[in-house]
């Protein structure tokens, strides 16, 4: 071991250890857990499967220091794809773990007692909870359910179908099926009578004549006639709120009253109070539709243009080479996104066609490892702003063309030939440069503009790493990152 990265915690502070191992202390900065992503990525796997024993088991959050060494030993006995599906217990003894002693976390079990502390008469076991496995001993650590009492035992019987810990029962019953919550609702509303009034309190008692088996045949409350609803006559203020918005601007058409439905769009929707360029664009919209597939969008000529442009992108820059497909290796997918942009008074300005790898098939440690990306902090937009509005800099922002597309990938990652492209089934793409989707897209395009601009005198921000500086004599030019916006400001155009 050469190097332990951490966050600030006291608990790491141990130079003295360090210092006599030759090891190397590295700490995150504050609040920055992602620059610890593979350790905060592994704490978060361990208490997913912490919260699942605590919530199967049903045992109070007390338990989850035995939950979480119970977890570790097991994600130790379990292979990983990240060591080609070796076990850490097996690379680290070159032994593969004995599996047959793996119990259910929680489970019942009954262990036996101790000689010196029973009579003849006395249980030969005590009724426990399995709570995981000792460390350095050859016993099971239980949880006696009478006295309280933690111990370790090992002449255990395991009934792992069984979880006897109950928890304090509920007092109100839930059931999944909502009719059954509604059926005895309206049967306990049904058995409610309504209060009598003071004209007919008399009319619903019954008279008592003395007899042991009187009966009287009073009127059920089920029989009453329900009273009718009427609708308030009180007038309606509007609230505070909707005073600068047009609230049911557009009058009932006869059409819509007798086209039987209840609330029309016409009644709440109208176009009278909307601009020219406005209502333009709102009609537009409405009438233009976007194809959700390749087979809706190939029956187009404008959308195979776009998509053909899209395309010579990553030809021109050797996004990928078409090689055939590597034994034991399944590629991800693809797929074309397809956007219609307009101009602000309604006109249509462009289509757009992308294609898109299906990031989410990726495997961590196969085909990605890192994918946190730096982006410019609201408060130094706000600052940098500021600063050139005082000092009446000139401000430009620009919009990098296919920015994910100038990446260098590191990794080996194999994607499935893209629509529109005619190749044989056996073949896939190998990327040798990022593409949209992809998890490590974003951070590939910062390494690749970080490398660009360093070189050329450029300075990077330790407060924000995403703002670049550059002083050439009393010239000076803010360059502020944000994934592919860039916001650039200077004293000078040249």
């Amino acid at each position: 071991m050469k190097i332990v990265r951490s966050d600030n915690g006291p608990e790491f502070t141990i130079p003295k250890f360090y210092a006599s191992k030759c090891i190397l202390h590295q700490t995150s900065s504050v609040e920055t857990p992602q620059q610890n992503a593979r350790v905060e990525r592994k704490h978060q796997h361990i208490l997913n499967i912490i919260k699942a024993f605590l919530f199967q088991s049903h045992l109070p959050k007390s338990f989850w220091s035995y939950a979480a060494v119970h977890t570790v030993f097991i994600m130790n006995r379990v292979p990983s794809p990240v060591l080609q599906n070796q076990s850490p217990y097996f690379l680290m003894h070159k032994t593969q773990p004995d599996l047959h002693q793996l119990k259910v976390f929680g489970s019942l079990a009954y262990a036996s007692t101790l000689q010196a502390h029973r009579s003849k008469l006395a249980s030969r076991a005590r009724k426990c909870i399995f709570l995981g496995y000792k460390s350095g001993m050859k016993g099971v650590v239980h949880l006696d359910m009478h006295s309280k009492q933690i111990f370790v035992s090992w002449n255990v019987t395991h009934h792992e179908c069984i979880l006897s810990y109950q928890s304090n029962p509920s007092s109100i019953s839930w059931n999944y099926h909502t009719n059954i919550i509604q059926e005895s609702t309206s049967e306990i509303v049904s058995d409610i009578s309504p209060l009598p009034t003071p004209e007919n309190v008399f009319d619903i008692l019954p008279i008592y004549d003395g007899s042991p088996h009187h009966t009287t045949n009073s009127t059920s409350p089920s029989s009453t006639t329900s009273p009718i609803l009427t609708k308030s006559t009180r007038s309606r203020a509007q609230p505070a709120y909707l005073k600068d918005y047009v609230c049911n601007s557009s009058t009932q058409s006869p059409a819509s009253v007798n086209s039987g439905i209840s609330y029309p769009i016409a009644s709440f929707h109208s176009f009278h109070h909307l601009s020219p360029t406005h209502k333009a664009l709102s009609t537009f919209v409405t009438q233009s539709t976007e194809p959700k597939t390749y087979k809706e969008a190939c029956k187009s000529d404008h959308w195979l243009r776009v998509m053909n442009i899209e395309l010579e992108a990553p030809a021109n820059n050797g996004t990928w080479c078409i090689v055939d497909t590597p034994p034991n290796v399944k590629p991800i997918g693809c797929k074309w996104v397809y956007r219609i942009k307009y101009k602000a008074d309604g006109s249509l300005e462009r289509y757009k066609a992308r294609l898109v790898a299906k990031g989410y098939n990726q495997i961590e440690g196969l085909d990605f490892f890192d994918t946190f990306s730096l982006v410019a902090k609201l408060t130094t937009v706000r600052n940098l702003l500021a600063i050139a509005s005082i000092h009446n800099w000139h401000m430009h922002q620009l919009d990098v063309n296919n920015a994910f597309l100038h990446g260098d990938l590191q990794e080996i990652v194999y994607m499935a030939i893209p629509e529109g492209i005619i190749s044989s089934p056996e073949k896939v793409c190998k990327l040798k440069i990022s593409l949209y989707g992809l998890k490590q897209a974003s951070r590939k395009w910062y390494e690749k503009l970080t490398t660009l601009l360093l070189p050329e005198g450029n300075c990077q921000s330790t407060a924000d790493y995403s703002l670049f500086t550059l002083q050439h004599g009393s010239d000076f030019t803010a360059l502020l990152v944000y994934v592919d916006d860039i916001i650039l400001a200077g004293t000078s155009l040249i």
